[in-house]
């Protein structure tokens, strides 16, 4: 099984039911169907050597609500049980959200409704592990090849964010094969990510308190793996669990990601709420990041997260923005001004640019962007909010 996929069982009211036909599922490559037809009481009474994350529940279309309906929504997490049903009487649909029912389909259903209602499951399922607790947001910053800037940017937005979120911030270093986050600030710790990757079962806040870095900034950092042993346990199964943790800890969690294309690198950019795609106005930059936003686009991720983001940039550049858009068909979402002179003297400083340099232009763009990033958050937040809250307005109200 791939780590990546989201198992699916499909429970119909009567055996007599048309079942769903498999070309619903044809563009979903992460969604495994493990029960592709069984009946409900027999999927409740079954020993589950797998459990399924997600029960897709097809119902006959009556007004009248099947007593196992109750027993199910109570034996998976709120998100994680989707039901459709022809039937969309007001009555109807009052009694099932009672329930619990926080997903509804009107069948027969549709491929990108489907599709979307599995991707909201898939995040409920996610948030399990931390029913109660506050979730922070990941932002991923990360580039198509090495040189970019992407460590240098990482640490300097994340101080950006610190002044408006003060200790509410980490920095986590998942540079391979060589982590410069600590290096950059010149901080000399025991610990590292490693640390948590091998306790992985025994997360609290004293532990990882421990192994976090603080920073003069209110910035907290957890530092790479030095050595290549610890970045062999790096695997999603490890990092998934931490990366949930850290959100009941901190508002902002950015993860320093190298350029190093895996499955790691996949699921991370899955994973993130937000991602900063950094190029710079070449040629040959533009070359690799189109094949990188063509890998992303083929594994139906969702490109609307990633934002690219032009690093170096001057006016006088022989290409222009309207290039990378037209390559990619994307608009740029962000530049930050070229200032190699106040860059390379905070890294020989061992500080950020807040300290060296913070009247330069390129700090200014750092700190526009940390309070744009975190505009977009707080208003996905309200939308996310707004739509658990109307999504029976809509059923009601649909044409």
């Amino acid at each position: 099984m791939n780590h990546e996929d989201l198992l699916l069982a499909v429970l119909y009211e009567s055996s007599s039911q048309e079942p769903v036909a498999p070309e619903l599922f044809k563009d979903m490559p992460q969604v495994r169907v493990v029960e592709p037809r069984i009946a409900p009481e027999a999927f409740l009474s079954q020993p589950q050597g797998v459990r399924p994350h997600v029960v897709l529940v097809i119902l006959k279309g009556e007004n009248a609500i099947p007593d196992w309906l109750d027993e199910l929504l109570k034996s998976y997490p709120p998100g994680a049980v989707i039901v459709s049903s022809a039937c969309r009487h007001p009555d109807f649909l009052i009694r099932i959200m009672q329930l619990g029912v926080r997903e509804f389909l009107p069948f027969p259903l549709q491929p990108l409704e489907l599709k979307n209602a599995l991707a909201r499951a898939r995040v409920a399922v996610k948030e399990e592990r931390f029913p109660e607790s506050r979730r922070g947001r990941i932002l991923v910053v990360t580039g198509h090849k090495g040189g970019v800037g992407t460590t240098a940017i990482a640490i300097n937005l994340s101080v950006a964010l610190a002044e408006l979120y003060p200790d509410q911030v980490v920095l986590v270093d998942l540079g391979r094969p060589f982590p410069d986050v600590s290096h950059f600030l010149n901080l000399k710790g025991t610990y590292s990510i490693k640390d948590l990757l091998q306790n992985v079962n025994q997360l609290d806040p004293i532990f990882v308190n421990k192994v976090i870095q603080r920073h003069e900034s209110h910035l907290s950092i957890i530092s790479g793996s030095p050595d290549f042993n610890g970045q062999q346990i790096l695997e999603p199964e490890r990092l998934e669990p931490i990366l949930g943790f850290l959100r009941t800890l901190y508002d902002w969690i950015v993860v320093d990601l190298s350029s190093w294309i895996d499955y790691i690198f996949i699921n991370l950019i899955e994973e993130a709420d937000q991602v900063l795609l950094l190029t710079e106005l070449s040629i040959p930059d533009l070359r690799n990041l189109k094949k990188l936003w063509d890998l992303l686009y083929h594994r139906n991720l969702s490109l609307q997260k990633v934002k690219v983001l032009v690093n170096r940039y001057y006016k006088d550049s022989p290409l222009e923005l309207k290039d990378v858009e037209r390559l990619l068909e994307q608009p740029v979402s962000y530049t930050l001004t070229s200032d190699y002179p106040a860059l390379i003297a905070a890294i020989d400083q061992g500080t950020s640019l807040s300290v060296v340099a913070p009247r330069s232009r390129l700090w200014r763009d750092l700190q526009n962007l940390a309070q744009d990033l975190a505009k977009r958050e707080r208003l996905a937040s309200e939308e996310e909010t707004a739509g658990k809250t109307n999504w029976l307005r809509r059923l009601l109200f649909r044409r």
